[in-house]
């Protein structure tokens, strides 16, 4: 369901990552500008933003920053405001928000920019309104099935083994609502991650929840999952990923 946003609701979309985990396809095109199902990544974020009712993007780029502004411009194809953020330096996840703390006058959605997902963007600033809270951030039921048996003990005395047990967490989904006081929170010009400003908050006493995506998502990190949603991509994007989403380890993830 769209919602009419009043003012429009702002969006900023971190796209400044190199892919290094993608190369060499990534030596010539930015992670978010690689095509899946006949347009780029960032183009199907763009297109289900706009649905929900955003008007007004923020693109905070870096790597290859022009092939961004060569391809979307300012907007005006999608019937929409499209700016640039340029990072000199690699500022991490959150830092490039701390530039735009004179912008950020109400809750603003951020997202990165290699996410895949069929989430109601519209009831994820609903959730963050209704919490009242300072900063939201989207999250994902992930499971872990680890490759050994697993033993409990106290002192020397095993209390319980358990055969390649499967661990359950949430996962950070890379979407969050920021109130303009969390922005405010980073530092302007440095290095900061969001994981920083959640916890820097959480230690003030600011209030920060989490929503729960319930439908699919995906994270294009890597040459196979590239390849898995280009061919799932056709039939629907529902195949694309599973939740909960299950892995037998966790790589670090590089932008």
């Amino acid at each position: 369901m769209a919602l009419d946003f009043t003012p429009e609701l702002d969006a900023v979309l971190m796209v400044g990552g190199r892919g290094v985990r993608l190369r060499p396809l990534t030596n010539t095109c930015p992670k978010p500008l690689l095509e899946v199902g006949g347009k780029p990544i960032l183009e199907h974020i763009l297109e289900d933003l706009i649905a929900a009712g955003f008007k007004r993007f923020c693109l905070a780029v870096h790597y290859k920053a022009q092939s961004f502004q060569n391809f979307f411009q300012d907007g005006r194809q999608w019937g929409v405001s499209i700016e640039y953020l340029h990072e000199e330096k690699r500022l991490g996840t959150a830092g490039a928000l701390g530039l735009l703390r004179d912008k950020v006058t109400k809750s603003t959605l951020v997202m990165n920019g290699d996410l895949l997902t069929d989430v109601n963007f519209a009831e994820i600033v609903e959730h963050h309104e209704q919490c009242q809270a300072v900063a939201t951030m989207c999250v994902i039921q992930y499971q872990i099935q680890l490759p050994y048996g697993i033993v409990e003990l106290e002192g020397d005395l095993i209390s319980n083994v358990c055969e390649k047990p499967v661990l359950h967490a949430y996962a950070n989904a890379g979407i969050y609502v920021l109130s303009p006081e969390a922005v405010s929170r980073i530092p302007r010009g440095e290095h900061f991650d969001m994981p920083q400003l959640f916890n820097c908050l959480r230690e003030e006493g600011q209030k920060t929840v989490a929503y729960v995506i319930k439908g699919q998502w995906t994270d294009i990190g890597d040459r196979n999952e590239l390849e898995r949603v280009r061919r799932q991509f056709s039939t629907t994007i529902a195949e694309v990923a599973t939740t909960p989403y299950l892995k037998t380890d966790t790589p670090a993830r590089e932008a």
